[in-house]
């Protein structure tokens, strides 16, 4: 150890390659505690040296039995960080570990599982024993010894609820009392919204210590404290205005992944920072060349969820979405991404929309693995961009159909895709049955708007659906009548009913009186949707016509 902290690094490493080849000529044998020894001081100089593992692994694998668990600790954790793991050595240690458990320690279990984590070499048995250990012991945890073993868990995908509990509760005790570096806070609460595990204590008392030594973080540190919060809803305002302050200091440092997971974490919570937007969006902008192909959408999308401005940025990744690269690598998600973020944004990009509905229809495959979200989304945003495709949207239509019916798609879904295609006026008779089956079916989570959405969507395609349109009648009279649809919506909800040839007299009657009280808030166009829906639904409504026509002649003074 003295000489590891006075000699130079070429002296160190002179040692080592001199004690190697005696191990490798096997001369003397070595007792696993030494093997322990040496790789760790193997690990901590970083000195990779591959023909020593396989002496070394022999040493070990054949007295397993002797290790203490120390050592069993010491040894898998040596070679994880020098990236290296013979599968036999692994193999032994995991079924040694298993049956001395109950003698290790904290740290012991921590770096343990961190070791085969690290390596990818998960044994089930092994992280199922030593979780319900750590679950027992988690009082006795440091704060490193918690973000090792969470980190761990979620890195190999191992659930372990009861272990999560037991840590997370522990680690929420440490972070409120300030006894944790910001690796760790940033680490435990990573691991936690990776795994979907909702702690709110621990993101709570995470929050407070990640604000009050904000400057201590790196990029990536900052990047998983967001990302986290984002992805299990943690609400964490004051937390995510300092973040913002500080990544302004350090925007020169962040990587593509740090832009697009930061960014997406504060569009997910729809947390507003407009300042830090503009320099990430500069930064993603330069380095628009290195970003992989599905993470290209991110920092779009998270700009048209927040409204923000960034036609540099837009433009710079309708360019490079558009080649060939990317175009081989993409999935329906990317294209439905991409498209969703331009048409939001109202980003005027034809050749991006033409690039990836060129790719989407070379790929019929693409359709059998997206959700109905996806489906309606592309729908959607082709149809807010007026970009005209038959092609694509038969496609869709033939994919969408089916998938809304056992995907259970959100109203939010339906509605979206029933609009898109009444709004290019594309007809999809299969597909106008499926969503009105499916929409009637979520009759508890109808709202005012997607009702407007789908009344309109029937009525410009006429598409016959007599058990929705009733019930839809039904649920809107209720909703006028307790004061809670607006003229506007009440307006599209007439037209629609009466295209589609429904008649709804009770709706009409009313609907009448919250018309004629809001007339002057109506527009010219909506004054003569009314007077034509009552038209074709031959619905007589003369105290209303007598205030429409009254408000007509005043529109008309107006103008003189």
């Amino acid at each position: 150890k003295a000489k590891w902290r006075r000699a130079g690094r070429r002296e160190v490493a002179g040692v080592l390659d001199a004690v190697g080849q005696v191990v490798k000529k096997g001369e003397t044998p070595m007792a696993p505690t030494e093997v322990a020894q040496f790789l760790t001081a193997l690990a901590k100089c970083s000195h990779r040296d591959p023909s020593l593992l396989e002496p070394l692994a022999a040493c070990v694998v054949s007295k397993t039995p002797s290790c203490k668990p120390r050592d069993l600790t010491t040894i898998v954790w040596a070679c994880a960080t020098l990236k290296e793991a013979p599968r036999d050595l692994f193999s032994a240690v995991a079924d040694e570990s298993i049956s001395k458990v109950r003698h290790f320690v904290p740290l012991g279990l921590a770096n343990t599982v961190w070791a085969y984590a690290k390596v990818q070499h998960v044994i089930p048995e092994l992280f199922d024993v030593m979780a319900a250990k750590a679950s027992k012991d988690a009082s006795r945890f440091t704060e490193h010894d918690v973000s090792s073993t969470l980190w761990a868990y979620a890195k190999v995908s191992r659930k372990a609820p009861e272990l999560f509990r037991a840590l997370a509760a522990a680690a929420a005790k440490q972070f409120g009392e300030g006894r944790a570096s910001q690796q760790s806070l940033a680490n435990t609460v990573w691991a936690c919204a990776h795994t979907r595990h909702r702690a709110p204590e621990l993101f709570t008392a995470m929050a407070v210590q990640a604000r009050q030594r904000i400057g201590e973080f790196t990029p990536t540190s900052l990047t998983n404290i967001v990302w986290a919060c984002g992805m299990v809803s943690h609400q964490a305002p004051d937390l995510f205005d300092a973040v913002a302050g500080e990544a302004r200091k350090q925007f020169a440092k962040f990587n593509q992944q740090d832009i697009s997971y930061t960014m997406s974490a504060y569009a997910r919570l729809r947390h507003v920072a407009p300042e830090l937007f503009d320099v990430l969006a500069v930064r993603a902008r330069n380095e628009i060349g290195t970003c992989p192909t599905q993470s290209l959408p991110v920092t779009v999308v998270a700009c048209a969820t927040l409204r923000h401005t960034a036609p540099e940025l837009f433009d710079a990744v309708a360019v490079e979405a558009a080649t060939q690269k990317h175009m081989q690598q993409a999935n329906l998600r990317f294209v439905a991404n991409l498209a969703w973020a331009f048409a939001t944004a109202r980003h005027d990009a034809p050749a991006l929309f033409q690039a990836l509905a060129v790719t989407a229809k070379k790929k019929p495959a693409f359709f059998n693995e997206v959700c109905s979200q996806d489906l309606s989304n592309t729908a959607w945003a082709y149809a807010a961009a007026r970009h005209r495709d038959p092609e694509l949207f038969d496609m869709i239509a033939a994919r969408a159909k089916v998938k809304v019916k056992g995907d259970d798609a959100s109203v939010p879904a339906l509605c979206n895709m029933a609009w898109a295609y009444a709004k290019v006026k594309h007809s999809a008779p299969e597909l106008f049955d499926a969503l009105a089956k499916q929409y009637l079916m979520a009759t508890g989570k109808w709202g005012a708007k997607d009702m407007r959405i789908m009344a309109y969507a029937f009525g410009v395609s006429g598409h016959p659906a007599p058990e929705l349109l009733s019930a839809m009648a039904t649920r809107a009279a209720h909703l006028v009548v307790h004061d809670r649809l607006k003229a506007s919506e009440v307006v599209v909800m007439m037209w629609g009913l009466a295209k589609t040839g429904h008649k709804a007299p009770a709706f009409f009657d009313a609907a009448a009186p919250i018309l004629i009280k809001d007339v002057r808030s109506l527009t010219d166009e909506a004054l003569l949707q009314v007077v034509e829906a009552h038209a074709i639904a031959e619905h007589d409504a003369q105290e209303l016509f007598q205030a429409y026509a009254e408000e007509v002649r005043r529109r008309q003074a107006l103008m003189e």
